[in-house]
């Protein structure tokens, strides 16, 4: 895993470095550690594509909407939506 991410800089009162260091790291045996990746793998993929997809409608959105509102692109002769 990479846990660059979550390196946010924060602080724990009362807990230090040196304290968490002396903590023993239980690691997982080897096939549960595969059973896991094979379980979470597609759900890790799936939420990247989602990011890949929001971030492109972000965009598309972005460059719609300024010339929506200003009129640059008309909708008039466009259906209606169907209601919710």
């Amino acid at each position: 895993m990479n846990f660059s991410r979550q390196n946010t800089a924060g602080a724990v009162p009362g807990v230090n470095r040196n304290a968490l260091h002396l903590l023993p790291v239980h690691i997982p045996p080897r096939e549960l550690q595969r059973r896991f990746g094979t379980l979470v793998g597609p759900m890790l993929d799936q939420v990247e594509l989602l990011q890949r997809c929001n971030e492109r409608l972000t965009g598309q959105r972005d460059l719609l909407l300024p010339r929506l509102i200003s009129g640059e692109i008309d909708v008039s002769s466009l259906p209606p939506p169907p209601p919710a």
